[in-house]
């Protein structure tokens, strides 16, 4: 073989090789373009959430627990008593067995799920 024709053996060897090598990079930067676009939607959805979680809201709102508070210490109001008159002690062993139920009460009707009274209703409510 000349001199001329293992010159060009050798460069198509290299051409391959190298043309190997950019198709593995090229396969690689696919790879790791859709991790990265995963990642930005992934940041994305987290930046939403913090943003909702965070962002001013335009009233503040007042907890049920601070209104129950409120009423039992600036107001007086005993919670005791107010549970006593939603339904009393001597009634609940009674109310217990019915399990769950709409119990009448005087002028009122309490709703009892799972043990625990759930609402207060008027009468008139269906």
């Amino acid at each position: 073989m000349n001199n001329s024709a293992t010159k060009v053996k050798s460069l198509k060897t290299r051409i391959s090789v190298l043309k190997a090598e950019s198709d593995e990079l090229n396969n690689e930067i696919r790879v790791k373009v859709n991790e990265k676009n995963k990642k930005n939607q992934i940041k994305s959805a987290l930046e939403k959430e913090l943003k909702d979680l965070t962002e001013d809201k335009e009233d503040i709102v007042i907890s049920e627990h601070a209104i129950l508070r409120f009423i039992e210490r600036e107001m007086g109001f005993s919670m005791e008593l107010i549970q006593e008159k939603i339904l009393p002690k001597k009634e609940r062993p009674a109310v217990r067995m019915l399990g769950n139920c709409t119990y009448p009460r005087d002028g009122f009707k309490i709703k009892i799920r799972n043990g625990v009274v759930v609402t207060v209703e008027t009468a008139e409510k269906k």
